[in-house]
């Protein structure tokens, strides 16, 4: 008798089990008409539908993080702010200059053993430079100008006018992650013409929880040297109580 509840009980189990797997569904992500190819991947079970909260929340800008104490998730959509006080990047001065880099001290970063050749590590050779230090530099200009003549290790993957598209921010991560899984720093800097552009876009990535910085002066003004910021017109200003302080215009 005992044989036969064991044997009934073990075909109720395998029952169950069969009809808990039929009642999970994987169902598919969009996000702003882009199909979100993640793991583990949303869910329908029970007429309940659970989707991956980290993946949404950073898509739209809010950072995610998991409080093991009280155990609960933790959803922050002050990233942003985080960006302007230039906190977005760990280290450094506090404030938005935190989140620039000049020219020379990139150049400095990339040759750090002063030989000349910057970022000297690739296609296996080895130098005195630390790949430790160096941030994964990204050139924003058109492709054309890129493939003219670029930062020594720099990357391309798309101008300034889709940067801050879904695929771009993905890969974006993607090459990050291999910059740092190659040993480099957990850091992209941008650059592209005069710095007023890679300024914008490090704001808009910053935003979306990446750590951005973006070169002071752009390639053409501060690497390499060819272009020069408008005259200035010194036109007349004036004070907090609205006189007028003549600039010599």
């Amino acid at each position: 008798m005992t044989k036969i509840y064991t044997v009934i009980l073990a075909i109720a189990l395998l029952f169950t089990g069969v009809y808990a797997e039929a009642a999970v569904k994987s169902v598919k992500l969009f996000i702003d008409n882009q199909l979100m190819m993640v793991e583990p991947g949303s869910i329908l079970s029970n007429g309940q539908v659970y989707v991956p909260i980290r993946v949404v929340a950073e898509h739209f800008g809010a950072q995610v993080q998991w409080d093991d104490k009280n155990n609960a998730v933790l959803i922050n959509q002050q990233q942003g702010d985080l960006y302007l006080k230039g906190q977005n990047v760990p280290g450094g001065s506090s404030g938005i200059m935190n989140n620039l880099v000049k020219a020379a001290e990139l150049k400095d970063i990339l040759d750090e053993d002063g030989d000349g050749e910057l970022a000297d590590y690739r296609n296996g050779r080895s130098g005195g430079d630390d790949i430790a230090n160096d941030p994964l530099v990204v050139d924003i200009r058109n492709q054309t100008d890129y493939d003219t003549s670029h930062i020594p290790g720099a990357v391309w993957i798309t101008g300034v006018e889709r940067i801050a598209e879904q695929d771009s921010i993905d890969q974006l991560n993607n090459l990050l992650n291999e910059h740092v899984k190659n040993g480099g720093k957990k850091e992209i800097v941008l650059y592209c013409y005069t710095g007023n552009t890679s300024g914008l876009a490090a704001g808009v990535l910053g935003a979306k929880g990446i750590p951005v910085k973006s070169m002071m002066y752009g390639f053409d003004i501060a690497w390499q040297g060819t272009k020069s910021a408008d005259k200035a017109i010194r036109a007349d200003m004036e004070d907090s109580g609205g006189n007028t302080i003549g600039c010599g215009g």
